[in-house]
């Protein structure tokens, strides 16, 4: 298939397998992998401006995380590599 075909799909960071390759097993969609966290981030920015949380943080990111997994945005694999687990 022709690069156009995938004219909906937006590569944000290269890697091996990226969402410009055809053969790619995994494709992100743009329109969802940017205003989930941007929701996440205005909520901090607007509660820290009133001076009122709506959500404590790390609330927002579990409840980010995981619509971003339920919007397909990126792969439980991904997801798991981008944590850091060093603790110390």
């Amino acid at each position: 298939m022709a690069p156009e075909a995938f004219s909906t799909w937006r590569l944000l960071a290269a890697c091996p397998h990226s969402a410009c390759c055809p053969t790619s097993p995994f494709r992100a969609p743009l329109p969802h992998s940017v205003p989930i966290p941007r929701t996440q981030i205005l909520t901090q920015i607007v509660g820290s401006a009133i001076d009122n949380e709506f959500i404590h943080l790390w609330t927002a990111s579990m409840i980010t995380g995981l619509l971003m997994l339920a919007a397909r945005c990126l792969s439980v694999e991904q997801a798991r590599r981008s944590i850091s687990w060093e603790v110390g």
